[in-house]
């Protein structure tokens, strides 16, 4: 299995000097990352694609409304900012008295604000030449930097976006026979030459009946993970899990045990408790999207070839949404695990925007985690764009 990355970080290596006019400005590593949000009209400062225009638009949480905040070393009164979106800097036009836009590679004077703290988390942001970043008022509410005086137009809460240092919780609720020790495969794979947990359910149910089965895996789903484990996770600063989980885990299927969900609800439970989030990942959808042990069925892909194993996938991903899309503890719902690249690519967009729409439905909040399997990362960061779609993530799988 390949980890999951949640946030990606990018830092510059080493220090750099830049000249502009007669300015010269140090380009500092991210100190953290922040949201800008505007103490007129409550939205967000957000970054687009493809251009890096900056508008102060977004009502939600959003990765394009995310900047990393880059100290000027020695000066931590002075400011880059580094889109998320585009990894792209926020540059004031000539210095300043224009337009403001994410799309500058390097930053030094031009990407480079003087910070006035007013208190509460409010700041005030100046340009190189003395003017004040704020919004234009108008119904696409540009950032700009025109005013040389700042109000409450200039003026933004500074919302801070925390780092998640992140586990994924495999074998769990869909075990993975090559992540058990030996003693462990003797109680949940005894008997068995299985490889998946639709083999193995057939074959343990068929040679020692059906509630041996379920007696199995109620053992495994309280032992392999507990609240224990949580409070280790926790002491040694992880603090958000992501959570593999099967579609016959929130609808009952004949070829699984059910039950699985109730897990889930403890395992969000645990975490909510110690400060920690959870991603939920659907990793087992029906006929198998990937033909994987992981997938709950090995080894063909079949998901893609009957419309009804869609639906039904765009269905739990509703029923996950209704359940836990609006707990706090929640940060996301990845709609599918590592899809095959012999899934046509029109086939598999559709799924997306269809997941999101069931999503949507009972969230509008919580990320959407899109999964861009098979090295085409660039190819599917635009697939759901803003601003029709939202709080959307893109999984990078990386090893």
């Amino acid at each position: 299995m390949l980890n999951f990355t949640f946030t990606k970080l990018t830092a510059l290596a080493g220090v750099f000097i830049f000249a502009v006019k007669s300015a010269t400005v140090e380009c500092a590593k991210p100190l953290r990352m922040v949201q800008l949000l505007s103490e007129v009209n409550g939205f967000y400062v957000t970054a687009y694609w493809p251009n890096g225009a900056l508008r102060v638009d977004s009502v939600a949480y959003s990765h394009a409304s995310t900047f990393e905040v880059h100290l000027v070393p020695g000066r931590n009164d002075q400011w880059q900012l580094r889109a998320l979106k585009n990894n792209k800097y926020i540059a004031a036009a000539n210095g300043g008295g224009s337009i403001c836009t994410a799309d500058r590679d390097i930053a030094s004077g031009w990407e480079t604000f003087t910070v006035t703290e007013l208190g509460n988390n409010r700041v005030q942001l100046k340009t190189f030449d003395g003017h004040f970043l704020g919004i234009d008022g108008s119904l696409t509410s540009s950032l700009i930097a025109t005013a040389t005086k700042a109000d409450s137009w200039e003026t933004f809460k500074v919302v801070e976006v925390p780092q998640r240092r992140g586990v994924n919780a495999g074998s769990w609720l869909v075990p993975e026979k090559w992540m058990f020790k030996p003693e462990k495969c003797s109680e949940l794979w005894a008997g068995t030459t299985s490889v998946d947990l639709f083999s193995l359910t057939a074959t343990v149910s068929e040679k020692f009946g059906r509630e041996e089965m379920n007696r199995r895996m109620k053992r495994h789903w309280s032992t392999w993970l507990t609240k224990t484990d949580f409070e280790i996770m926790a002491s040694q600063g992880v603090n958000h899990v992501r959570l593999p989980i099967g579609h016959w885990d929130i609808v009952e299927s004949p070829h699984y045990v059910f039950g699985g969900a109730e897990y889930i609800d403890m395992a969000i439970k645990w975490a909510a408790a110690r400060g920690m989030t959870v991603s939920i990942d659907l990793h087992g959808a029906p006929g198998s999207q990937n033909g994987m042990d992981h997938s709950g069925r090995s080894p063909t892909v079949n998901w893609h070839l009957n419309s009804e194993n869609i639906k039904l996938t765009v269905k739990v991903l509703g029923m996950i949404s209704e359940r836990w899309g609006e707990n706090p503890a929640v940060w996301g719902i990845e709609m599918l695990n590592e899809p095959s690249t012999i899934i046509p690519r029109d086939i598999l967009t559709q799924f997306y925007r269809d997941g999101y729409a069931a999503i949507r439905q009972h969230s509008p909040t919580v990320h959407v985690v899109m999964n861009s399997f098979g090295g085409q990362h660039e190819s599917w960061k635009d697939a759901l764009p803003e601003p029709q779609y939202r709080n959307v993530r893109t999984c990078y799988e990386l090893g």
